[in-house]
């Protein structure tokens, strides 16, 4: 099941702030714009700096504990074939190869991890945790 079905209704995501409110901690906010009213120009990659549309609604998303998270320019991130996940814009990956990496990378650490994924319009934020983040609509 996916933790994040309220930002699913949304046809986009934008990262607004990532943080690290304590050590190992690991906090987002997402803004939800409103859907694109089918102007002339809507930002988009080929934008030197695409400002983020005005959230219409705003989340906070805490992961209290992770074991590595990475943050990439969208233009740059793709999946294939081989990565399995649930989800459209905030998903849940129960195969993928960042978490292959991270599982490698720890020396096998004992409790089962989880591959979060965040595919905004501007970034795309990997999660790895052994707990499922706490979401909360502030605004």
């Amino acid at each position: 099941m996916n933790p994040f079905p309220d930002l699913e209704e949304f046809p986009e995501i934008w990262l607004v702030h990532i943080g690290e409110p304590q050590a190992n901690s690991l906090r987002l906010e997402i803004g939800a714009p409103l859907p694109w009213d089918g102007g002339p120009h809507r930002p988009g990659i080929l934008d030197r700096q695409p400002p983020a549309p005005a959230p219409t609604a705003t989340f906070e998303i805490l992961f209290e504990w992770y074991v590595a998270y990475t943050v990439r320019n969208e233009c740059f991130s793709f999946t294939d074939d081989t990565e399995v996940f649930q989800g459209r814009i905030a998903v849940v990956y129960t195969r993928s190869k960042f978490l292959d990496f991270v599982r490698l990378s720890t020396g096998g650490f004992d409790d089962p991890l989880t591959h979060f994924g965040f595919f905004c319009a501007d970034h795309t934020i990997d999660v790895v945790t052994a707990h499922v983040p706490t979401i909360r609509r502030i605004a």
